[in-house]
Parts: structure tokens; C-alpha cells; sequence
């Protein structure tokens, strides 16, 4: 019980200046910065809220691009019903239509270990004859996870802030999860070992485009994603259209590059200068973009530690699988995951919709850039020269997700905050989740 009040105790903010107008910075405009914001104009609309957004469109990550005539996501794309923010903000948009019962596959380079429709029924039955009853165990232990951490909306429903990941995590019974790896848990709890290094890292390097030394409670979520515990899908005009209909009449500056986020000398507000010159008063900041991909100088008492990132490319191109790789069934596989070996240069294959055409969508994750000749060893018959690519290479897609304690707190100093929760675990939801969080500690430090 003094864990859960100290957990729940947040340090008292400094008193400031209180001005006609009081105004709060976001720095970036991806689902986390959005979210912040959204949160912020919904329950403070006393406070003006600027985002400063470095590229020329909304959305940081969560890309969405044409391609053969279609909205296809480069980012983040699934969408779990366990995912309480997400459902809300996603209300009256098109869902992609699944197009019935898909084929899912994990390949070692050179032959399929595992091949079964993604309907329940019949992987569940797949799995079994593969694997043995035991890979059922994690079934409850999937859903127990998603439980407990669907408690912070109830949190965040009375207001309740953290801190850190950590405090926040220890609040939800989850931060164990965080400090062992996929491998030592699953092994702990006896999950067949093929069924680990086959199943469970294919759905890992789908997820986060990384095996199963991350934590425990990543990889969870990663089994959550790929549908253990409710039912994913996807968006028909792409996750692109999430933060911008959170930002939709919201002041968003483009192309605006910050620079420093600096201290005003009576040690009360801030000032956001931007690449342009142009310097802007807040009385509070929201960092919503990864510290580790921009160069932005922070006041001195600011310590942060650079986490360090999963190279991660993904290309999209329509037409068919290879059957010279894949055989002869190859047009009947929608998903391709793979095991962690050197023997295969790609992380997983999805269909994600059709081209104009007819011709299905393949997105490929990799960690390496794959040329378009490598390209073509597995989708061939492009119907189009046309490949679009994402090349999160120094800027990586994920955090790796190792277990780690060095963390970067939620609260850097007395209104400058850091709405990124990517240490323990990364997605959409957890990163609109820290920005709520955001938003709570921003309310606190400028109370009405």
C-alpha cells in the first residue's frame, strides 16, 4: 500500500507567473504529440497549445502513403480492440475490408516450418499438432497481461500521473515484465521451444523487427498484436488520418524545426526557438519526438541518456510472392513471418490491401535496405516500377526493447516533460497513453 501512495504522489510544481494567456509547446506531431495535444484542448481549453512540427505533413511515424492506387501505411498500421484510446479515436473511420481468411507462414530461408489459415479454429489446431498442448499457456498469460494494463484508464480517468515509465508500470503490476527477456520468460513458464524460437520471435520480428531477447512485456503485447488476445485490424485510408483528426483545428506550425528549448531567466517560463529564428513563450513544453533523432539544446539540468534504436526498413510494392522462393502456393500466403537466422534477409511480408488493379499490396520489413532486385527475389511481377520505402535507419522505428532500467523519466524538470513511454514497450496505444500522461502533468503544473 506506501508503494501504490508513493507511486501515486507526484512532486509539487513550482509556482509561476500566471499570465493572460498561457501557452504550451509540443515539439512533434506523431500520435504521442497529437495525443498531447488533443488531451490538453479537451480538458483545458484555457490553455493555447502550439505544436511545432519539423516535416511538412502531420504524423511523425505513422506514415501513410499512395501506392498503385491506394492508401497503404509505411508505419504502424494494426489496431487491436483492446486498445481503448484507439477505438475512440478511430470512431466513423473505414476499416480495411480483411478479405476473409488469410494464410499465415513462418519461413527459415529455405523451407516453411509452419503454414496454417489465421482463422481461431484452425491455427489453434495447426498450432497444436506443431507444438503440443503447452503453447496454450501463454494464451492466459496474454490476456492477464492486457488486463492489467488496462487499468490506466481508470487511472488516467481520475487524473492519476506518473513520473517515469517505471512508476507507471509499477502501478499496473507490469514492470517485472520489463526486467526479464522474452527468451528467459517464456522459457520460465514452459512454452515449447520451437514454439518460441518459430511462433513467438516471427510475431516479435513482425511487431518490432527484433527476436525475442526484448522484454517480456513487449513481446506480450507483440502476441496481443497478432491476435491472442481481441481482434486487430486495419484502417482503410491509413493510421496517418489518427493525428490528424486530433490535430484538426489545432495551431500546427510546419516545417518548423526546434531548435533549443530554453530556460527564461527568471527560472519560470521557457522560450521554444525554432530554426527560423523565431523565438516563442510557453509556460510549459511537451518533447513528443525521440531526443535521440534531433539535436535540440535543453537546459543544463536536463540529463537524458541516449537509448539506442532497431534499424528498420520497409518497402511496399504490389504484385505477386515468388514462387521460385516460396513454391507453388505462394499466391495463397497473405502472411509471412520469419525465424531469427542469418539465411533470410527479410523480417516478415504482409499483404495490406489491393492495387487498383487487383494486385495484392506486399509491405516488407527488413534490417537492411533490400534493393529492388532483392525486392524482386520475392514480390515479382510488379505490376509497377514503383516501390515506396521507408528507411528508419539512423532515426530506427523502435527502441530496443531489451530489459533496462535507463529509462528517461515523463517529468524532465518543472514543466518541460517527455511524452515517449518507447523504453518498456512500443506502440500506438502506449505512446497515446503517455501522451494522456502528458497532459495530466501539464494540468497539474498550470492548475486553474
Amino acid at each position: 500500500m506506501l508503494v501504490l501512495l508513493t507511486l501515486l504522489t507526484l512532486k509539487a510544481a513550482a509556482p509561476i507567473t500566471v499570465r493572460e494567456e498561457r501557452v504550451v509547446g509540443i515539439v512533434g506531431s506523431g500520435v504521442a504529440g497529437a495525443a498531447t495535444a488533443h488531451f490538453l484542448r479537451e480538458s483545458r481549453p484555457d490553455l493555447r497549445v502550439i505544436v511545432f512540427e519539423r516535416d511538412a505533413v502531420i504524423g511523425g511515424r505513422a506514415r501513410t502513403v499512395d501506392l498503385a492506387g491506394r492508401r497503404v501505411d509505411l508505419g504502424a498500421t494494426a489496431i487491436s480492440t483492446l486498445n481503448h484510446y484507439l477505438l475512440n479515436f478511430t470512431a466513423g473511420m473505414k476499416r480495411a475490408n480483411d478479405g476473409g481468411p488469410s494464410t499465415l507462414a513462418i519461413y527459415d530461408g529455405s523451407s516453411f516450418r509452419f503454414q496454417s489459415s489465421e482463422g481461431t479454429l484452425p491455427l489453434a489446431a495447426h498450432l497444436t499438432e506443431r507444438y503440443g498442448a503447452d503453447w496454450l499457456k501463454i494464451i492466459p498469460i496474454v490476456r492477464q497481461m492486457a488486463s492489467r494494463l488496462s487499468r490506466i484508464y481508470e487511472l488516467q480517468r481520475r487524473g492519476v500521473a506518473f513520473e517515469t515509465p517505471a512508476a507507471l508500470s509499477e502501478a499496473l503490476d507490469l514492470y517485472n515484465l520489463t526486467q526479464v527477456s522474452a527468451y528467459d520468460y517464456f522459457r520460465r513458464i514452459g512454452l515449447p521451444s520451437e514454439f518460441i524460437y518459430e511462433f513467438i520471435d516471427g510475431a516479435s520480428r513482425d511487431n518490432y523487427n527484433q527476436d525475442g531477447s526484448l522484454n517480456a512485456l513487449a513481446d506480450l503485447v507483440s502476441l496481443a498484436g497478432a491476435g491472442l488476445a481481441g481482434d486487430v485490424f486495419e484502417l482503410q485510408e491509413g493510421t496517418a488520418q489518427i493525428p490528424q483528426r486530433l490535430l484538426q483545428g489545432a495551431e500546427v506550425r510546419l516545417n518548423t524545426r526546434v531548435e533549443a528549448v530554453r530556460l527564461h531567466p527568471s527560472q519560470l517560463n521557457y522560450a521554444i526557438l525554432d530554426a527560423a529564428g523565431r523565438e516563442t513563450s510557453v509556460d510549459a513544453v511537451v518533447l513528443a519526438t525521440p531526443l535521440e533523432f534531433t539535436n535540440i539544446s535543453l537546459p543544463v539540468d536536463v540529463k537524458t541518456s541516449p537509448r539506442p534504436y532497431q534499424p528498420t526498413y520497409v518497402a511496399l510494392a504490389a504484385g505477386r510472392l515468388s514462387r521460385e522462393a516460396f513454391g507453388d502456393r505462394a499466391d495463397e500466403l497473405d502472411t509471412v513471418l520469419t525465424v531469427e537466422t542469418t539465411n533470410v534477409s527479410f523480417s516478415c511480408i504482409g499483404v495490406h490491401g489491393e492495387s487498383a488493379g487487383g494486385d495484392p499490396i506486399y509491405k516488407i520489413m527488413s534490417r537492411h535496405r533490400l534493393s529492388d532486385n532483392e525486392l524482386d527475389a520475392y514480390v515479382f511481377e510488379r505490376r509497377s516500377s514503383s516501390v515506396a520505402r521507408a528507411d528508419w535507419d539512423a532515426s530506427g522505428a523502435y527502441t530496443k526493447l531489451e530489459p533496462s532500467t535507463g529509462w528517461p523519466p515523463f517529468v524532465l524538470r518543472n514543466r518541460l516533460f517527455y511524452a515517449n513511454m518507447e523504453s518498456p514497450v512500443s506502440c500506438m496505444e502506449t505512446q497515446i497513453i503517455s501522451g494522456k500522461n502528458a497532459a495530466l502533468l501539464v494540468a497539474e503544473a498550470l492548475p486553474l
